[in-house]
């Protein structure tokens, strides 16, 4: 059987209206949105060519190469896989794919591959509101409305991301293209009242973010779209994160902004303090955040803290240096309390490789993503005591001695252990601490780039060379590494080769890890970043 697509699986209606699905059961929001009632799913199936195809119809489908990628639902929809049921037939390939544009598929590839639901273990999503707005500002722009900033952002990022599977290198011009409508579109919208910025506008600046850095284009390592960054972070102090689509891309944005800031020394002109104040302690991701958020003032109110501080960096006097170091410990105490007030089901697990390697895998892989995000905040944090402590000494002072409560990893024979928290009273050094935030970022790489699985089995494919997919508990495919979740690897991988404190293998390790997200993804802010590093 020759696989030519992932077929979909979306509502009859989203289907014939050729938009991404965003299969809600027992009814999709699109067609909420789009003011039909949902018509409902056809039986998955597995798709196979058409002996009638022709020559082109072929030579097309090599040419989008993520058709071949993309495994997942062959596999589980295999008649080895569905025993025999009756609900599955393999049927010729429908002929909406074999005539889809390049630039509908590109749209298709990038929905599927940047964007990501809410976990069923409650993990956040990412960008998930990014299609349903789409959708409403292409039914805008057919009732007449002027045309959205954010069509020409998605369609600038889709056919950017898409180019690199196709490789295509015309779709990176048209992308260049869609990309400075987006500029000029977005600039003439923000020249309107602030305040009524819409979602969709807010959503084109972290495409254009996006786009940015697929590409690699970053002059610096600073982001251009910063200022946007700033912006919307300025305006949900507001709307108070609760519009229908507000949350999912504040927390995209936060991100960025937080790695602007902790990770490149960049400056807001905002005040932090508000956004700390949109944040319910009671909620792990939002606890979290605020905890990073203080970290971010802390460095913004001494930048002489970090390890290569500023030139015109004021000179601290012994008391303030005291001072600052008392409340950045007491920022990491937040940040091990948070490690023990996590939902159990975002735990990390310490499991067994086949080669009896111990590796650490999650429920899923955007699980992992904000462990590393805690992990990279607390290197850094641990940067800023290491550097106050050394001029302590050189006044001739010495650092009052920390309690270690860190988040202790306990091994077991059992190969899905979840791991608990314990208190140690031993002291610990900011190196140990941060070895063990690097270690555990390295030991996750096997899982977080899709090499073996929650149990830490090898997830391979012998008739390929491609990215690897799993099966999940439902008996549905599902890839083991989108491109969003390498994307948000980039910068964990980027502490490691900065940190004083990483040995040698732990900085080739990053170094493979972003090499393979750059040649496997098309991620090319991740070769930048190892330029830099260098």
């Amino acid at each position: 059987m020759v696989y030519n697509g992932k077929p979909s699986t979306g509502c009859y209606l989203c289907r014939r209206r050729k938009i991404k699905c965003d299969e809600t059961r027992p009814g999709c929001r699109n067609c909420e949105i789009y003011g039909k009632e949902c018509p409902g799913y056809r039986p998955a199936i597995v798709f196979q060519d058409d002996s009638s195809n022709n020559n082109s119809s072929v030579s097309q489908t090599r040419k989008w190469k993520s058709l071949t990628r993309d495994r997942r639902f062959s596999e589980a929809l295999s008649p080895s896989t569905c025993h025999g049921s009756d609900d599955y037939a393999l049927v010729p390939k429908p002929r909406w794919l074999a005539e889809a544009s390049m630039e509908d598929r590109a749209l298709c590839y990038f929905f599927d591959q940047y964007t990501i639901p809410e976990t069923p273990t409650g993990a956040p999503g990412v960008l998930e509101s990014i299609p349903p707005l789409y959708v409403l500002c292409r039914e805008n722009q057919v009732a007449g409305h002027p045309e959205s900033c954010l069509r020409w952002a998605v369609e600038a990022a889709a056919l950017s991301s898409f180019a690199h599977e196709a490789s295509d290198h015309s779709l990176a011009l048209k992308a260049r293209e869609k990309y400075g409508m987006a500029l000029y579109s977005l600039k003439t919208t923000l020249e309107e009242s602030v305040e009524k910025v819409q979602d969709g506008t807010l959503a084109a600046i972290l495409l254009l973010v996006l786009f940015e850095d697929i590409n690699g284009e970053r002059t610096t390592l600073q982001s251009s779209h910063t200022a946007g960054l700033e912006l919307f972070a300025q305006l949900h102090k507001h709307r108070r994160l609760d519009g229908k689509y507000s949350r999912c891309l504040f927390n995209f944005a936060y991100t960025q902004l937080q790695i602007q800031i902790l990770g490149l020394g960049g400056r807001p002109r905002f005040d932090l303090q508000s956004l700390i104040e949109l944040f319910d302690s009671s909620d792990p991701l939002q606890s979290l955040m605020g905890t990073v958020t203080k970290l971010s003032q802390l460095i913004l109110n001494a930048p002489s803290l970090l390890t290569s501080p500023p030139p015109d960096s004021p000179v601290l006097s012994t008391e303030e240096l005291f001072h600052y170091i008392a409340y950045a410990r007491s920022l990491d105490t937040e940040l091990s309390h948070w490690c023990r007030n996590v939902p159990e089901q975002w735990l990390p697990r310490i499991v067994y490789s086949t080669t009896g390697e111990s590796i650490i895998t999650y429920a899923s892989i955007s699980t992992g993503s904000l462990w590393n995000f805690y992990r990279s905040a607390r290197i850094i944090l641990q940067g800023v005591i290491d550097n106050i402590s050394v001029k302590l000494e050189m006044l001739g002072e010495s650092a009052p001695v920390p309690i270690d409560e860190d988040l202790a990893m306990t091994d077991d024979t059992s190969p899905a252990t979840i791991t608990t928290a314990t208190t140690s009273t031993t002291e610990s050094t900011p190196y140990d601490i941060v070895q063990n935030m690097i270690v555990d970022i390295c030991r996750s790489i096997p899982f977080t780039l899709g090499d073996v699985d929650s149990s830490g089995n090898p997830i391979t494919n012998t008739n390929t060379n491609t990215m690897h997919y799993d099966i999940d508990q439902n008996g549905k495919g599902g890839s083991r590494l989108r491109a969003i979740e390498g994307y948000e690897l980039l910068w964990p991988f980027w502490h490691i080769l900065t940190c004083h404190f990483s040995t040698a293998k732990q900085q080739r390790q990053a170094k493979a890890a972003l090499a393979r997200l750059d040649a496997e993804l098309g991620i090319k802010l991740a070769s930048k970043l190892m330029a830099y590093a260098d």
